[in-house]
């Protein structure tokens, strides 16, 4: 059933966004809705920046009751970049932006202009946010300019700064670098980091770090040198880290090499609290669960972490009864135990018996009992076009959420495009409610590219939010084509939210979505999954009177696809007498 959403922009103009929702048309007046609102137009004066306007918009996440965005400026003095938090009512607050000094540090010294991408994640409940941003001024030299900098509503603050002492250590050893691998937060309310260091003692296989970030200052976590537990040698390297809600961090690091140097061909994951670092996989564990005498022999994509420190992971095993066809596995571990969750060579489930699993890519996990994994497919009736396939997966089995080459619900003649070789899968969503969003790319009937976002909500069929093709209507006789949309970041976090990175869906089913026009405009938007939406309601001031068939019958006589009631592809009278009977049935 058709879906009819209205966008306020600059709390006069109308947009009016069609979507569908797959399957049936049941009839029925009332269908799930998703509803847009635009929190800053290209070309729209940034608030309280004078003579700035938005000029592009680079990234945004979810968190609690707030969305955060970045965006490009243009104003007097050049280009800039700032950081924005909008509430549910769409205003926004100035967060951080280039250019501003940064306190304690002189006035002159400011935040670089050039820093159009700094890197920044939100605290856990948005009340501010950390940036990795680059700094410029006096005294301001390569090896000190770069900092972590607090931000909020009240400005920046110095929090960390390459080239300064580093707390706990000999005097001289100092901060070479900041933020690798990366900076997360945890649900304590801390920042958790990587950094390099450098100075007396320090050498090249004890240079990592991860750190701690507090209201009690700056504390060390793990560093390479040390032992690492479940393995033989000590930590040489750290490629990666997520926090949990509980504060605790979950790391991959490697293991120094014997003889050093030479190259790594050892690796293991950890969780680390302020206690010892707990051992929970890496290569060559066993995992008897999957067949006799397996053991993990590589990771295919980046684990990803889990309420209750859960995670979930595409790899290759080997043991005695594992053959190039059938040693690819995606799997569940938590608590010590291994859960197989498909396999390759296996029949692909909810597809035919002849299309079988080949290989898997990344997952999306929310819990030990429920993610999304995806895969790519093999057997006589596949393709190229149709080799891609996700599903969404619980404790009662797998679900398909989607598949390469299938038909895009509501588009009739266009099919999604499979997995890209140098893209990969579809960014994905999920948050704890089950909501699920897939940023896709598709072919129409002509055979263009479209691009834009689908989402499930709330145990529906996948349906398009918004995707190139669609038209907006900014107001009568305004319409506009959508060119693309996006889900923010622009380098997909592959999260579910609960793991300290940057998500783009809030456990309030709130996202944050960049949409483009044809005529190049841009527009960034957040869209809450909310409450159902009444049809027969067509000018959607809450009350039906005789203005809701005006509003209908113009947009029928204009060929307008949101007077398509019955969903069949056409304007005809059956439209009409679809409307008449929603009508009569009235909105709750």
């Amino acid at each position: 059933m058709r879906r009819l959403m209205h966008l306020t922009l600059g709390g006069s103009a109308i947009f009016t966004l069609l979507a569908t929702q797959g399957g049936e048309c049941c009839g029925q007046c009332i269908t799930p809705s998703a509803m847009l609102k635009p929190l800053a137009f290209q070309g729209d004066p940034a608030a309280g920046l004078g003579e700035y306007i938005h000029q592009d918009f680079y990234g945004g996440t979810s968190v609690g009751p707030y969305v955060f965005f970045s965006s490009g400026l243009s104003g007097p003095t050049g280009n800039e970049y700032a950081l924005w938090r909008a509430d549910a009512s769409g205003a926004t607050t100035l967060f951080a932006r280039s250019g501003i000094p940064v306190p304690p540090l002189p006035q002159a010294v400011v935040i670089d202009k050039l820093s159009k991408s700094f890197e920044w994640v939100t605290s856990a409940n948005g009340v501010d946010a950390y940036l990795l941003a680059r700094l410029v001024g006096p005294g301001i030299t390569p090896a000190n300019q770069w900092a972590i900098l607090r931000a909020s509503p009240s400005g920046v603050a110095l929090s960390v700064q390459t080239d300064t002492q580093a707390p706990g250590y000999f005097p001289g050893v100092v901060f070479a670098n900041l933020g690798s691998p990366h900076v997360a937060h945890d649900g304590t309310g801390d920042i958790i980091f990587g950094a390099v260091l450098k100075g007396p003692g320090i050498y090249p296989d004890t240079q990592a770090s991860i750190w701690r970030l507090s209201n009690a200052g700056l504390s060390v976590l793990v560093q390479a040198g040390e032992p690492a537990p479940g393995k033989r040698g000590p930590w040489y390297g750290f490629e990666y880290l997520r926090t949990s809600l509980t504060g605790r961090v979950f790391l991959q690091g490697s293991i120094r090499p014997d003889p050093f140097p030479g190259p790594v061909t050892d690796r293991g994951w950890w969780f680390k609290d302020d206690g010892p670092a707990e051992y929970h996989l890496g290569l060559n564990s066993p995992l008897p669960e999957l067949s006799p005498g397996a053991t993990l022999d590589f990771v295919m994509a980046t684990v990803a972490l889990g309420e209750n420190d859960a995670t979930a992971w595409a790899i290759i095993a080997k043991g005695p009864a594992l053959t190039p066809d059938n040693n690819r596995f995606a799997i569940v571990h938590s608590e010590g135990t291994t859960k197989k969750l498909m396999r390759s060579g296996d029949v692909a489930p909810g597809l035919d018996p002849t299309t079988l699993v080949l290989s898997f890519s990344q997952h999306v996990i929310r819990r030990a009992d429920s993610g999304v994994v995806f895969a790519t497919l093999t057997g006589p009736n596949v393709t190229y076009k149709n080799d891609s396939a996700a599903w969404i997966w619980s404790a009662s089995g797998q679900e398909l959420l989607w598949r390469s080459g299938d038909a895009v619900p509501g588009f009739p003649g266009w099919t999604f495009w499979p997995a890209l070789p140098n893209s990969g899968f579809p960014a994905c969503y999920l948050n704890g409610a089950g909501d699920v969003l897939l940023e896709v790319v598709a072919s129409d009937s002509a055979g263009l590219q479209r691009t834009g976002v689908m989402t499930r909500y709330g145990g529906s069929t996948l349906q398009p939010l918004v995707i190139s093709g669609q038209l907006l209507e900014l107001s009568p006789g305004d319409t506009r084509e959508v060119a693309y949309a996006t889900m923010l970041p622009e380098s997909p976090a592959r999260s579910a939210g609960i793991d300290g990175q940057p998500v783009v869906l809030s456990e309030a089913g709130v996202t944050t979505l960049r949409v483009a026009f044809t005529d190049g405009a841009m527009g960034i938007y957040h869209a809450t999954l909310s409450t159902p939406e009444c049809v027969a309601d067509f000018d959607k001031n809450n009350q039906l009177s005789i203005d809701d068939f005006v509003a209908f019958q113009t947009s029928f006589a204009v060929g307008m696809p949101i007077a398509d009631i019955d969903c069949d592809g056409q304007l005809t009278i059956s439209d009409f007498i679809e409307f008449q009977s929603l009508f009569a049935i009235g909105c709750p």
